[in-house]
């Protein structure tokens, strides 16, 4: 009896593995805010802070590619889980700058195996723009909830360690959750295994959506950073962090309603064209409401255009295994980020910074418009 990847709790399992595996990633600028100002980091050993975490859940991703379709789900999940909360636990003990990173990196193999096992799901379903749309919501609304509990309620009273604790239980718990993961049916390895590997056009694409991650994660790091420079206050800043995931709901759901309905081209060209407005604003002036603007329509725009990216990939892809590298393509992205971001940042001076990213998005996109060119039937 094969596995109904199309039932409501396979998809909500789908999403909610998806959700813990990114929610490092979304409050990477909390994590990187505070281990300046609590540990007393550097905005370079926080950059390497952020890729140490970064570049095991690209290898877990990698590694995923050849072991995860004949794995026993479940069980994989809790294994997982356990990984991602000890990893968060350990770092948040330690004051020495290398057991944080180690302890990072443990929780990066967790995440990253969470996060390729829930897009391997949502992409065995049917509908997957839409799916995909869907698991970028319950990211973004986890994330959403964490940034307005987590700066007053622990990051205040016990810094960097409390924000590690609370995490570490907050996405353990999701645990309970793996009874609605799916087992990876006999018929659905041998899909998995014809044709053995994805195009070159694919690996193509995942080399784009990479050099996307790069980019804009570097900013997505340090725009906390951005705020303090500005003046903002904790809360406040935290307050636009938080209204960001919002608006990164309102772009996975925009990409869930609209499905393929206007192709992929002129979303993914239109989310380009709001990023290249979002550095122009964060090179500026940063009152409150520019910030919080900007903030949000970077979230909005990439949850947006993530979801045809990932659907693009999934659709064309007859081999039905790059899914489990798009993580490691993301991971490897999240994880250069970050550590060019800090050697580009000079005191308060962003602009290197942001000229690097909007290059790169330019770059980034040509193999998905092309591609989606090709296949706008798919």
């Amino acid at each position: 009896m094969r596995a109904n990847y199309n039932h409501p709790t396979s998809i909500a399992s789908g999403c909610l593995m998806s959700a813990a595996g990114a929610a490092i990633f979304l409050l990477l600028p909390l994590i990187v805010g505070t281990s300046i100002s609590d540990r007393g980091l550097n905005t370079e050993q926080a950059g390497w802070l952020a890729s140490s975490y970064f570049a095991s859940y690209m290898l877990a991703g990698v590694s995923a590619y050849f072991w995860l379709h004949r794995a026993h789900w479940p069980t994989t999940s809790i294994a997982s889980y356990i990984l991602l909360s000890l990893g968060l636990a350990i770092s948040g003990l330690s004051q020495n700058y290398s057991l944080m990173q180690a302890g990072l990196f443990v929780s990066g193999l967790g995440a990253g195996i969470l996060f390729a096992l829930g897009v391997s799901i949502i992409s065995l379903s049917q509908k997957t723009d839409r799916n995909f749309g869907l698991v970028l919501v319950t990211q973004q609304l986890v994330a959403a909830g964490l940034y307005f509990s987590l700066p007053a309620l622990v990051i205040a009273p016990w810094g960097y360690g409390g924000l590690c604790f609370a995490l570490a239980v907050i996405l353990g718990v999701l645990v309970v959750f793996q009874r609605w993961v799916p087992v990876a049916d006999r018929q659905a390895q041998i899909d998995q295994q014809s044709p053995a590997h994805p195009s070159l056009h694919i690996w193509i694409c995942l080399a784009g959506l990479m050099i996307y991650f790069a980019a804009l994660s570097g900013v997505w790091a340090f725009v906390e950073r951005m705020g303090d420079g500005a003046l903002l206050s904790p809360s406040e800043i935290a307050n636009a962090l938080a209204i960001s995931m919002i608006g990164g709901v309102a772009g996975g759901l925009l990409a869930a309603v609209t499905g393929s309905k206007f192709g992929r081209v002129m979303p993914i060209l239109l989310a380009t064209v709001i990023f290249y407005w979002v550095f122009f604003l964060l090179n500026g002036s940063l009152e409150l409401s520019i910030f919080t603007l900007a903030v949000m329509l970077l979230s909005a725009a990439w949850n947006f255009v993530l979801a045809y990216q990932m659907g693009m990939i999934a659709n064309n892809d007859q081999s039905k295994r790059s899914t489990v590298l798009m993580p490691a393509a993301q991971a490897l992205g999240a994880m250069c980020g970050p550590a060019l971001a800090g050697t580009l940042i000079t005191g308060n001076n962003y602009q290197a910074l942001l000229i690097f990213s909007a290059i790169a998005l330019s770059i980034a996109v040509l193999p998905f418009v092309i591609g989606t060119n090709s296949a706008q039937a798919a």
